[in-house]
């Protein structure tokens, strides 16, 4: 079998040293011919083979080509590759037997042995494909082989650009496509044929695959994969449509830049799974003025509870420092004692004088930073917690008791012991270094006479007049193994100023040595724990994946690609790494392996943003009341029904006309909250009580959200600043110190395959040619690595110096008298609008801030006093202006820090305060803390989760780290992190997009919203098959049951608005409802607001809203029911029955383990978690609000919110492809070796990887949204047993999905449709096989409109007809369909048919689909054409 290449995951991927092959031009220059697709399908599926045997036969490296072809030859039937028989003239005789025989017996092809496959010469550009050249016999066999590898690259090169059609045409003319037809047979049933000829399909391609694969270097098991059940699925889906495995290969081809997911290494030094790391607690002192003291925690680590051992330590150091600063105090007042101490060490009085006061101001440093920490809040509570006197303490939401604090302090010790003693032994070590350079220094020849002497003679002792030896009766001659006499001759040395320095020093080495011995012990114990942490989690390395069944394992499921399904399906995948993307983006809504174990994996950051939406919920209904009570109107109340809508202020309905009346001039809904906004940020009180009372609510609500973000460190001051230096030099050391470890390794590496051999155990063994090549290999990747070490040191270093300037900065500002403190905190965003309109003002506004200033920024961002010149100010302004105009948003990880107001110190109009910027900035409360919190409550629950100063850069190095040591290559470590990376991306900072203003995403934007607003008009009927999801997840007989509780006891509806603190059925404030069938891409929540009005009224006027809403509603308050009569059955089986398999897992998959279910009995024996009604049939009500465990209440309410998101669906971030964001990645390697590196550069925040950021690449998804989030949810649950009701609830959905397609469809056409039609129509609307009904449908409707075929042969028909543009456009999306409508619209009218341009257009236009009144606007439309033509 030949080698398979280690690195190429890409199948597009073209190396650069292919310079006379024409199929690696440019992919935009590349246009191949339906004859070029042809050619390379056929040699695709057959070249590998045949190249294989060609290559036995030409260089003898299986044995079995020359006897195979002897035995044919003599059988009259030569292989066609036997260029012997086959290249001879027909005219001449010739003696096919001797040539046979030659052939046999031709002589071995050996390996040369001055050959080298790895020369640097030959395989340049080939680096990726060293493993398949390594069994190259000599140079023939190598350029053999690379021309096999050129051809097979350029053939899929041909392929890829070749597109479906030409594929497709080029796919039927393989005759192995029609071998499996037989097997369908015309006397066979239809349903029955398609599944035999798709079996047959399936068992011929995997022969063919089997055949090629052991013999295509760059053929993947994944490849082949979906080549199989490609076929399998397809062949019986479309009958005779054998090519599309094939095509569905050409597709793949297209998209693999989609496709990198061979694993994620086993991550992590820090393994700190918990929350809250901190990193430098009680790390000693090294002995340096500068070192860090025990116990002292960075101002930074302040909103952090402190452990036990913490209190004692900073509180010992207290008495400690306290007691050292009256010491040296009274040491200064003593000068006696300062000259005696001075003495002893060889200073002078007043250079000791110096030392001793500089050290007392060093001290009271000390102290007033230990007083800081004492005085806290977050210290005083933890030791009231520690003394037993309070039992917790609440920080933000985060309720701390004895035992969690002791657990972060104990996971995260871990941390900060491996990272101090990383930090301290070099240190002490280059101490220790010093000391001896300064030893031998004094250790001079007159010295050594002078030891000699004493050793020889003793001392003569004044007192006594008498000359001492040594010994207790000092009468010895020197011994030195007698440790009485060595300490003498130490005594004896003193009376000399150099041996008392020497002795000193050699003191303080031996102290060093001792601290090094002792650092090495508990790091190496340390490291233990470390690993062992590692190997607990490693045992779970099978428990993070999907429950495996025949589905889950097939292409089926798989070829559904995103991140979370790429890694968890990769087989060498390391525990760490999947933990990581579960806990980043899993939604619960699959069974993992470990579920079957009976563990819990907890809430992921996804599911916990889910709470931070409900505040917008609360803000929206409170904010809103204090406007209508304004006006005289009533406030709005929270839901009382499944149906109620207490977002929507009916009572405006009132106001126009009653205004419009003169009934009164109150101000409008914008007035009042713009001036509520202006005078919240200027601090200044309101005209009226309701003014005053909204002005206190936004107090309240930014006041807790300055809170929360201070407590993950996302907001702070130059005290949070002032602890990273430490930490990143600390970081820095340790990495620079791994890659010289590297080098070291490297340059060993070097000299051994020069010499030519290596020495293990004293012996030199010389290098055989696999080992050679083995160690060549290992070499390279090892340079690889130094090279994304070198990156990362560069990286971090910048990182270090930004700090140091923003340090710098804000000395430079505290001097300056500089403070923008004194209003409250609103976030601010730009009125690009307003700013464009009046853009000289806003300048001039500018210039004149600049001008007050009393330094200036210079070019290398440096700040030296002075002012500016109103020149240099308005050119300032000017380009500060430019730079906001451009609209580049700054990251999520560092709008949110600031040292004023912002990180960005800089950009100086940044620290402008709000108060003098309100005209150019938004004032609409709800849109910017909308924006706000949607911003910041995915890294605010990633700190949460990974820890205060966890980082994605920290991640990235874990990863990175671990597959080094797994001895993966980095473009393995690249690939993992991709996958781990855009789910933070897509969950943390919600920030896909470089620049979400750019005019192409405005564009794709702009259609995707029309596309909308003209086409999901019904879209209501497509949820009417959603109550059968709600009994699959709780059964037929609860659903009914509980929504008969719904609608009339009173205690259930007054329950309802408890689904909606866990952030869901909010969808009406969020304006979230169209994203259940609608992927949107993400560009900018302020400019999109009056988009998001439009389709907000869309979406509730169309009755979405209304459904998607109650639907939550109901599945929430039957999951609390379902949860809570879990979790009794599971806590106390004796008195609530025993829970069922299904029960304790379904439990488990919501984060509900034993000990959460203890503490829902708790809560429902204290009376907190009540029935709705004492008999059996009452439904259990959580009365959340109750709950003292705040903790627990919110993972209690992420469980709801997580379950209803899986039950009314929604693609989330687990369900979605990258390809749905129009994000597309391409190798670094690929894009350079394409020419197109000077184009296209790597991108920063995915090494190895260029991101192509195309949103038109996500239009044709647009309407996906259901269908991704069905395969999951539905199609895979059901296959795994993870939903309650597997058959009958199934079956009522396809029952109600027929009910809303004959309401749907008009009567003429629904009276015209065969069964097979509406039973495969309603089986699609159903869900239950969604996106693979959409494929087939898809198909259909393509094939028909380009061929004018039905492959179904007419039993199935299409649901509508286009022409073949139509269709093809059709393909591109909803969007450019929809642009393309118009277009031929407005042609129409333009052309002369006035009438039927008209009528088509206005079918499209927005609003008009609504099925209320599209009717009519078919029959105006009608009218019209029918009048005007």
């Amino acid at each position: 079998m030949s080698e398979k290449t280690e690195f190429l995951i890409d199948n597009a991927y073209r190396p650069s040293g292919l310079a006379d092959i024409e199929g690696f031009l440019p992919t935009e220059q590349l246009a191949p011919s339906f004859w070029d697709s042809t050619q390379a399908m056929f040699g695709f599926s057959y070249d590998s083979q045949f190249e294989a045997f060609n290559e036995d036969l030409e260089f003898n490296t299986k044995g079995f080509a020359r006897p195979f072809s002897y035995y044919m030859g003599l059988a009259g039937m030569p292989p066609v590759t036997y260029d012997g028989l086959r290249n001879q003239p027909e005219e001449q005789n010739i003696d096919e037997f001797k040539i046979l025989q030659e052939f046999k017996d031709k002589e071995e092809v050996e390996f040369d042995p001055n050959f080298n496959p790895f020369d640097e010469e030959l395989i340049r550009g080939y680096e990726e494909h060293a493993l398949y050249f390594a069994d190259a016999k000599n140079l023939d066999h190598f350029e053999f082989k690379k021309r096999v590898l050129d051809e097979n690259i350029a053939r899929r090169e041909i392929i890829r650009m070749g597109g479906f059609w030409q594929n497709l045409g080029a796919a039927f003319l393989d005759p192995i496509n029609f071998i499996a037809l037989p097997f369908g047979g015309p006397t066979v049933g239809i349903a029955r044929s398609a599944v035999r000829v798709g079996a047959g399909t399936g068992v011929i391609v995997a022969a063919q695959e089997m055949t090629r694969y052991p013999f295509d270097p760059l053929a993947t098991p994944g490849e082949v994969g979906m080549s199989v059940g490609a076929a399998t699925v397809f062949g019986g889906i479309l009958g005779g449509l054998i090519g599309v495995p094939i095509t569905a290969q050409a597709k793949a081809f297209r998209n693999s830049a989609d496709n990198f997911s061979k694993g994620v290494a086993f991550s992590n030094k820090h393994t700190d799974e918990a929350t809250h790391a901190i990193k430098e607690q009680q790390i000693r002192t090294t002995g340096k003025p500068n070192a860090k003291p025990r116990g002292d925690r960075f101002i930074e680590d302040v909103l952090i509870p402190f452990s036990k051992a913490q209190i004692d330590d900073i509180i010992e150091e207290a008495a400690e420092v306290a007691s050292g600063i009256r010491y040296r105090q009274l040491i200064l007042k003593d000068k006696s004692a300062i000259q005696q101490l001075a003495n002893s060490v060889g200073d002078t009085v007043d250079d000791y004088t110096a030392k001793i006061t500089k050290e007392i101001e060093y001290l009271k440093q000390q102290q007033a930073e230990n007083k800081q920490t004492q005085s806290s809040k977050i210290f005083k509570d933890s030791k009231k917690v520690a003394e037993g006197k309070i039992k917790q303490f609440k920080v933000g939401d985060e309720v701390y008791d004895t035992k969690k604090i002791e657990a972060l302090a104990d996971r995260d010790q871990l941390i900060s012991n491996k990272n101090a003693y990383d930090k301290q032994v070099p240190i002490l070590e280059k101490e220790a270094s010093k000391i001896g350079k300064e030893i031998a220094k004094l250790n001079t020849p007159e010295f050594q006479k002078f030891l000699t002497k004493i050793k020889d003679e003793g001392r003569y002792n004044p007192v006594t007049k008498k000359q001492e030896k040594y010994g207790v009766n000092k009468d010895e001659k020197y011994n030195p193994s007698d440790s009485i006499h060595v300490d003498q001759l130490r005594q004896y040395v003193k009376v000399d100023k150099v041996g008392k320095r020497i002795i000193q020093l050699e003191d303080a080495q031996t102290a060093i040595s001792n601290r090094i011995e002792e650092l090495n012990i508990r790091a190496n114990d340390n490291s233990k724990a470390i690993r062992f942490r590692r190997k607990a989690l490693e045992k779970f390395n099978e428990g993070l994946k999907f429950s495996e069944n025949i589905y889950i394992n097939s292409p089926l499921f798989r070829f559904i690609f995103n991140p979370i399904k790429d890694l968890l399906t990769d087989s060498t995948a390391t525990a760490i790494s999947k933990y990581y993307i579960l806990k980043l983006g899993f939604d619960s809504g699959l069974n993992l392996e470990l579920i079957k174990r009976g563990f819990k994996l907890g809430n992921s950051v996804h599911q916990n943003k889910a709470k931070h939406m409900a505040k917008l919920y609360d803000f929206t209904i409170k904010m809103r009341s204090f406007y209508l009570q304004s006006v005289g109107m009533s406030p709005l109340r929270s839901a009382e029904n499944l149906f109620s809508f207490e977002q929507v202020e009916w009572q405006k309905l009132y106001q126009t006309p009653r205004r419009l009346m003169g009934g009164g001039q109150q101000k409008t809904e914008q007035q009042f909250f713009h001036d509520v906004t202006v005078r919240y940020i200027r601090g200044e009180a309101g005209d009226t009580d309701m003014e005053n009372a909204a002005i206190n609510f936004m107090i309240k609500t930014f006041k807790n959200e300055k809170i929360e973000k201070e407590a993950v460190g996302l907001l702070g001051g130059a005290n949070f600043e002032r602890g990273k230096p430490f930490r990143l030099r600390q970081d820095l050391d340790s990495r620079i110190e791994k890659r010289n470890q590297n080098r070291e390794k490297i340059k060993q590496m070097e000299t051994d395959l020069k010499r030519g051999f290596f020495e293990k155990d004293g012996k030199q063994i010389p290098y055989t040619k696999d080992g050679r090549a083995k160690q060549e290999f290992h070499l390279a990747r090892r340079k690889l690595w130094d090279e994304s070490y070198t990156k990362t040191i560069e990286k971090k270093t910048d990182e270090l110096n930004e700090v140091l300037q923003r340090l710098d900065d804000i000395k430079n500002r505290q001097q300056s008298g500089e403070n923008y403190f004194d209003e409250n905190f609103f976030p601010r965003n730009f009125n690009i609008d307003m700013i464009r309109a009046n853009r000289e003002e806003f300048e001039e506004l500018l210039t004149t801030e600049l001008m007050k200033t009393t330094y200036r920024v210079t070019d290398d961002g440096k700040r030296t006093s002075g002012t500016l010149t109103r020149d240099d100010a308005h050119e300032l302004a000017r380009q500060t202006t430019q730079k906001i105009l451009l609209e580049q948003e700054d990251k999520v990880e560092e709008i949110f820090v600031g040292a004023g107001i912002s990180k960005h110190l800089k950009s100086r109009v940044l620290d402008i305060p709000n108060s003098r910027l309100i005209k150019f900035i938004h004032t609409d409360p709800f849109s910017v803390y909308k924006k706000y919190v949607q911003q910041t409550a995915g890294m605010v629950e990633f700190k949460r989760e990974f820890g205060t100063f966890k980082t994605i850069d920290d991640i990235q190095d874990d990863i990175f780290e671990e597959a080094f040591e797994k001895g993966l290559s980095v473009a393995d470590a690249e690939r993992h992190f991709l996958q781990v990376r855009f789910m933070y991306d897509r969950v943390v900072t919600n920030r896909l997009h470089d620049n979400p203003y750019s005019w192409d995403k405005r564009l794709v934007n702009l259609s995707r919203t029309f596309a909308q607003l003209s086409y999901l008009g019904s879209v209501v009927f497509s949820t009417m098959a959603e109550p059968s999801v709600i009994m699959m997840n709780h059964g037929v007989g609860k659903t009914m049951h509980g929504l008969f509780e719904a609608f009339f006891n009173p205690q259930v509806r007054a329950a309802i608005k408890e689904v909606a603190k866990g952030g869901e059925a909010i969808d009406l404030t969020l304006g979230t409802s169209h994203q259940r069938f609608v992927n949107e891409m993400s560009f900018n929540s302020m400019s999109d607001h009056m988009f998001d009005k439009a389709k907000n009224a869309f979406y509730i006027l169309n009755g979405l809203t209304v459904v998607t809403t109650a639907l939550k509603r109901l599945d929430g308050i039957l999951r609390i029911d379902h949860y809570i009569n879990s979790a009794l059955k599971v806590s106390n089986p004796k008195k609530y029955g025993k829970a069922s398999q299904f029960e304790i897992e379904y439990l488990l998959r919501y984060n509900i383990g034993k000990k959460e279910a203890k503490k829902i009995e708790g809560l429902v024996d204290d009376g907190t978690i009540q029935k709705s009604r004492d008999d059996a049939g009452g439904l259990w009500l959580a009365n959340t609000d109750k709950w003292t465990d705040i903790s627990f209440r919110d993972d209690f309410r992420a469980s709801v919110a997580s379950g209803v998101l899986n039950t009314i669906l929604m693609g989330t971030p687990a369900d979605k492809p990258k390809l749905v964001d129009g994000i597309v990645f391409l190798r670094t390697s690929t894009v350079n070796k394409a020419g197109l590196g000077g184009l296209f550069k790597e991108s920063v925040d995915y090494p190895g990887y260029v991101k192509f950021d195309v949103p038109l690449l996500g239009m044709p998804f647009q309407f996906f949204s259901y269908s991704f989030a069905a395969v999951n949810k539905v199609t895979a649950s059901l296959t795994q047993g993870a939903l309650k009701s597997r058959v009958m609830a199934p079956l009522i959905g396809v029952g109600l999905a027929y009910w809303s397609l004959s309401l749907r469809k008009p009567d003429y056409i629904w009276d015209e449709m065969s069964m097979q039609d509406k039973m495969l129509q309603s089986f699609e609307y159903s869900g239950v096989a969604a996106i693979y009904m959409d494929l087939f449908y898809e198909s259909l409707h393509t094939i028909l409109a380009v061929r004018g075929e039905n492959f179904t042969g007419g039993f199935i028909s299409p649901k509508y007809q286009d022409t073949a543009h139509e269709s093809l456009i059709g393909l591109l999306g909803a969007g450019p369909s929809h642009t393309f409508d118009m277009g031929k619209s407005i042609m129409e009218m333009l052309n002369g048919d006035f009438g039927k341009g008209a009528s088509d257009l206005m079918k499209i236009l927005p609003f008009l689909s609504l099925p209320y009144v599209k009717s009519h606007v078919r029959d105006l439309g009608a009218a019209i054409d029918e009048r005007l033509d």
